[in-house]
């Protein structure tokens, strides 16, 4: 039997030994990933989801990241190198969860942090979370849609001057209401936004509150 051990070792250590001779890699007859080489090797073990076994490191961590977002499993993120990987990863469990303190504790990168804050924003209509959304453009925005979306136009007052206008005029058509038609910057835009409740609502009696010469008697004749 000692004999047997000897021998088995002993060919075990030449078999690696051309390996290291020739540069190809050991082939496992029980790995079929093994007898490939470079890309293709590590393109099949992540397939199989073998990311421990991948050599290239952008492909080991998009691996890592796909297993822990179909599982669900925040700390299986912890083990990807890169940061911008790594918040994409933690960004996908807070969604999953709707739980945005995993943007505030986990998340490092501040594409991936800010994306993480917009997205739960948005999807819970939470106004006050827009406000942890660093990007300036994208904190309007968000915003803006959860303006529209709740019919609140407290969100629009913090948008540019002619967002603001846009915010307003398609919440008072939306919810045709005419005080926030009030809120409009010009008299025209104003008007215009009557005009449009007058049609959609078939009031008339709307006309008379219009003051422009151009939409007044577009009002009046949409009536006759």
């Amino acid at each position: 039997m000692r004999k047997i051990v000897v021998v088995l070792v002993f060919v075990m250590i030449f078999l690696t030994a051309c390996n290291l001779l020739t540069g190809k890699a050991v082939v496992d007859p029980n790995d079929s990933c093994s007898a490939m080489e470079g890309a293709a090797r590590d393109q099949c073990y992540s397939e199989k989801q073998q990311c421990d076994k991948i050599e290239n490191p952008m492909v080991k961590d998009g691996c890592v990241s796909e297993n822990a977002i179909a599982t669900g499993e925040l700390a299986a993120c912890e083990s990807i190198q890169d940061i911008k990987s790594k918040g994409y990863c933690q960004q996908q469990i807070a969604l999953q969860q709707d739980d945005w303190k995993i943007c505030h504790d986990n998340i490092e990168d501040p594409y991936w942090k800010d994306n993480c804050y917009y997205q739960i924003a948005l999807k819970n209509l939470d106004g006050p979370l827009c406000s942890d959304v660093y990007d300036i453009p994208q904190q309007l925005d968000c915003y803006k849609k959860i303006a529209i979306a709740t019919h609140n136009p407290d969100y629009c007052e913090r948008l540019s001057y002619t967002e603001a206008d846009k915010c307003f005029f398609t919440i008072a058509i939306d919810s045709q209401n005419l005080e926030w038609c009030s809120k409009l910057a010009s008299d025209l835009n104003k008007d215009q936004c009557v005009y449009k409740i007058a049609k959609e609502t078939n009031n008339k009696a709307l006309c008379q509150q219009l003051s422009t010469k151009i939409i007044k008697p577009k009002c009046e004749e949409f009536f006759q």
